[in-house]
């Protein structure tokens, strides 16, 4: 199936709508056609799959990085009636430190809801830019000291009065 290339995809998405070994092995071989469908289609089967299968999505997706971000980015922008189910998109966008993930970001810090606007906060932690503070503060300001607000504006805190050394 991997050699055959993303051709295959049509045949691929049918055994992921039931738990079996034989859709464990979907988010690898999607991975390995390194294409902008196959990002997209990790990005969106991760939301909707069991877990072991999401997070093998995940686990592409981020590595991928910032060549991933335009299909996570469109992907977490559609759909906004299933923003709930995008924290594990959140988290990867934690993770690639670019402007634009940054900025994603912070547009999910001020969501309407405050179990989103948490995962957030602490996707906005793992970029370790001390301008996420404000952001951060007003999330606060707005739904509350949850856990993991707290814990990035802390974090962020830390990095705004003593930053890494950058040799």
């Amino acid at each position: 199936m991997e050699a055959i290339g993303p051709i295959a995809i049509p045949y691929l998405l049918p055994l992921t709508y039931n738990f079996s070994w034989a859709s464990l092995f979907v988010p690898g071989l999607l991975d390995s056609y390194d294409t902008p469908v196959s990002m997209r289609l990790l990005a969106e089967l991760s939301m909707f799959r069991f877990p072991y299968f999401s997070q093998m999505c995940l686990k592409f997706l981020e590595k991928r990085g910032e060549k991933a971000f335009p299909q996570i980015a469109r992907v977490v922008k559609e759909n906004r009636a299933f923003d709930e189910l995008k924290v594990g998109l959140l988290m990867v966008l934690g993770t690639i430190p670019s402007d634009e993930s940054f900025k994603l970001l912070v547009e999910f810090s001020a969501h309407e809801n405050p179990y989103l606007v948490n995962w957030a906060a602490q996707a906005l932690a793992l970029h370790k830019n001390p301008e996420a503070l404000e952001y951060l503060q007003k999330a606060r300001e707005r739904v509350g000291n949850l856990s993991k607000i707290a814990g990035a504006i802390k974090e962020l805190a830390k990095l705004k009065n003593h930053p890494p050394d950058k040799r």
